[in-house]
């Protein structure tokens, strides 16, 4: 009895020693990454990529105009995100789940396909309301 309990205390303290150490390596990766330094590093590089994507270096106002249109294409995804978990709760809404996948996979594409389809749904209507304004008034 007295092995096993000293080969548990053991393995608690080995234990208790390797979180300790996790621990401090993560406080030091945090004051890391805190550091001025490295957010500095950081940001360079995000510049020098952003520099190699466009063939040249941005202007502030340009990387400003891209940032911003980042956040309103994240904004945009997390937006259709919702609507898609909405749309997957609720059994009255399933038929819109395609247009929400097809919205976050295939923006573009998707958008001209429901273009499509209203301009086609709207040519069928017209010449219908004709016809019943017809009826109706003969």
């Amino acid at each position: 009895m007295v092995p096993l309990r000293d080969g548990v205390r053991r393995g608690v303290l080995n234990a208790a020693w390797l979180l300790r150490e996790a621990g401090a390596g993560v406080v030091d990766a945090a004051r890391e990454l805190a550091s001025p330094d490295a957010r500095q590093q950081s940001q360079l590089h995000d510049e020098l990529e952003l520099a190699r994507i466009h063939g040249r270096w941005l202007s502030d106002d340009e990387r400003d105009q891209l940032q911003a249109l980042a956040l309103r294409r994240a904004q945009r995804r997390r937006t259709l995100l919702l609507l898609l978990a909405v749309s997957l709760l609720l059994p009255p809404l399933w038929l819109l789940t395609p247009i929400w996948i097809g919205l976050l996979g295939w923006p573009q594409t998707t958008r001209r396909l429901l273009l499509g389809l209203a301009a086609a749904a709207l040519i069928l209507l017209v010449p219908l309301v004709a016809l019943v304004v017809w009826l109706l008034l003969r």
